[in-house]
């Protein structure tokens, strides 16, 4: 490695004009960026959404929205009377997280559950597993099952997985268990937003709550961030070299391997000036590690995208009859033969989606339709939802997992990648024109 070459391709990368522009913008602009949202926090939000008596203001809006969307979701359960569940009244419900339990068969092994609603005037009992990003194991959905109809018989008993992936839970997902994603809860706080009729402070919480809980933030509607997304788009094709370089090159620390773009200021000031390893590095390798270290965090920005910017490059070369977008977690992709313009929705597409848990980072490849796309598309998204056999559904939008846990965006012959993204292309061009209206 020639490390006075990856320094100065590193500073020039640096003093781009839109590299500064992109630091300036990178920044936590909402508390709740800082906030872990994994499985225990994002149960205590929404153990607070699903109270009525708490500050949010709403009484039963976003349980009643909950109920709204088990019964549109398709499922085998046998859930209690649709009328009767609508007209309760939950106003004094009792909302509780990580509730510890004695296993029915064995008293000496707790379990928990993540989110228990008991509401003792309707005798209505709510019990919520959260997944973000994890799998149901070791039996959970069914021993919380057989507890709840152990000791609370004659009650009405909804069984819930809330799962913001929407995985394949395989033969752990317990046939009483209504599984939903969090489309229902983003869609009953979009709502309440466009009202205009909330306290401000209120506003602002669920706004931040859509935002950036929910991953709904939108910079092109944020005029401070105009054009950020272009910009990363062009600084992470124009220095995809050295973005490569930064990303596969390595050093070693404490036996421990890292990858110089992962240089960041805890692993600089706690590990790798402390060492004694930091003599034998020449000052061109020292000087580049305390650059990088400084801009780690744009650094690793432009690197997610330029992950995605690298990967369309292969995929358009390959077929160059595809319209494909990138963003800083998901690459999505559809025929433009059937996108009827710039200013709709695509009917269907492919999306590459980035899943970052507990410090890993897989991929997980879907197919998804938008009822939300112009008319002339109806009878071509309908003949791509026939061909992947989707779920008969009033909602708009549809996705569809086909392949998840991949580690790696190898786009060469023969990878699961590819031979997935060469069965979407072929099945996409088989489905009929758009209509010329």
């Amino acid at each position: 490695m020639d490390y006075k070459k990856l320094l100065d391709e590193t500073s020039d990368l640096i003093l781009e004009p839109d590299f500064q522009d992109i630091s300036r913008q990178n920044v936590i602009s909402s508390a709740l960026e800082c906030v872990n949202t994994k499985e225990d926090c994002m149960c205590q939000l929404l153990a607070w959404l699903l109270n009525p008596k708490q500050g949010h203001l709403q009484g039963e809006y976003f349980l009643k929205k909950l109920i709204s969307g088990i019964y549109q979701t398709e499922t085998t359960s046998k859930l209690p009377e649709k009328t009767k569940a609508l007209l309760n009244s939950y106003s004094n419900i009792q909302v509780m997280t990580e509730v510890a339990i004695n296993e029915v068969d064995n008293k000496a092994k707790k379990r928990r559950i993540d989110i228990l609603l008991a509401d003792s005037n309707s005798k209505t009992l709510f019990i919520i597993e959260r997944k973000d990003g994890s799998k149901a194991h070791s039996n959970q959905l069914a021993e919380y099952y057989r507890w709840t109809k152990e000791h609370y018989r004659g009650w009405d008993h909804f069984f819930i997985v809330l799962d913001s992936h929407k995985k394949n839970h395989g033969e752990q997902m317990h046939p009483e268990y209504v599984l939903l994603d969090d489309n229902w809860l983003t869609s009953a706080i979009k709502s309440l937003l466009k009202h205009n009729a909330l306290p401000s402070h209120i506003e602002h919480t669920l706004q931040d709550i859509y935002d950036f809980v929910f991953n709904k933030w939108d910079e092109s509607k944020d005029t401070y961030f105009k054009s950020r997304k272009k910009k990363i788009l062009r600084i992470a094709h124009q220095y995809s070299k050295t973005i490569n370089k930064l990303l596969t090159h390595v050093i070693e620390l404490d036996d421990k391997f890292y990858a110089l773009s992962d240089i960041s200021p805890t692993i600089y000031y706690s590990k790798l000036l402390p060492s004694n390893e930091n003599k034998s590095f020449s000052h061109e390798q020292r000087t580049l590690f305390n650059l990088i270290q400084s801009n780690q965090d744009t650094i690793s920005l432009i690197e997610d995208y330029s992950e995605f910017d690298q990967l369309s490059e292969q995929i358009v070369n390959i077929y160059p009859s595809i319209c494909i977008e990138t963003h800083e977690s998901t690459l999505a992709f559809s025929l433009k033969k059937h996108w009827f313009n710039e200013d709709s929705y695509w009917p269907y597409y492919f999306e590459i989606e980035r899943i970052e848990n507990e410090g890993n980072t897989s991929y997980s490849l879907n197919v998804c339709s938008n009822k939300k796309a112009h008319e002339s598309s109806n009878q071509t998204r309908t003949a791509f939802t026939e061909i992947y056999a989707f779920a008969s559904s009033r909602k708009n939008f549809q996705s569809k997992t086909l392949v998840e846990d991949i580690e790696t965006l190898d786009f060469s012959y023969g990878t699961q990648l590819r031979s997935t993204i060469d069965s979407f292309v072929k099945n996409a061009s088989s489905l009929p024109d758009t209509l010329c209206l």
